[in-house]
């Protein structure tokens, strides 16, 4: 196998461990940011300037509910990380092909396919901001009080 690709498979193991390690305390240290400093709000313009949710909004509330195995708040927090679940699935099992085959590009994605990533992340964007604004449709309750009150 090939050396370069057996790194790449270690470094993307390492990354991956790490972040589920750094996870909880993420969410620590956000809870007592948010305490502290309730000014900070969430971190994010479009949420805390322009009131409306970005595509990857409520994703860290995703990442908790799949962990704890609630579908179902997941996809009310953040369907489009939900579905990228499998989507990275299948990316990292065709990867683990490729490096027992010894070829040298494990993540090898085709260009239609990051087209298609950038498409539904602003289609899922505009859309969640469209129902939100009206329709009242807010699943994760953090804006509707201001669409509301106009």
């Amino acid at each position: 196998m090939n050396s370069k690709a057996k790194k790449t498979m270690l470094v993307l193991h390492l990354a991956v461990f790490a972040a589920i390690l750094l996870f909880p305390i993420y969410r620590l240290l956000a809870a007592w940011g948010r305490n502290f400093l309730p000014t900070l709000m969430s971190g994010c313009f479009l949420h805390d300037w322009l009131m409306l949710y970005c595509p990857l909004c409520g994703g860290t509330r995703a990442a908790a509910a799949l962990l704890r195995l609630d579908f179902a708040e997941a996809l009310r927090s953040n369907a489009l990380v939900v579905a990228s679940v499998p989507i990275a699935a299948v990316l990292y099992v065709r990867a683990w092909v490729r490096l027992r085959r010894g070829e040298e590009k494990l993540f090898a994605v085709p260009h239609w396919t990051w087209i298609t990533a950038v498409t539904a992340l602003a289609v899922f964007g505009i859309l969640r901001n469209l129902l939100m604004i009206f329709c009242a449709f807010d699943p994760l309750g953090d804006l509707l009080w201001f669409w509301n009150g106009i």
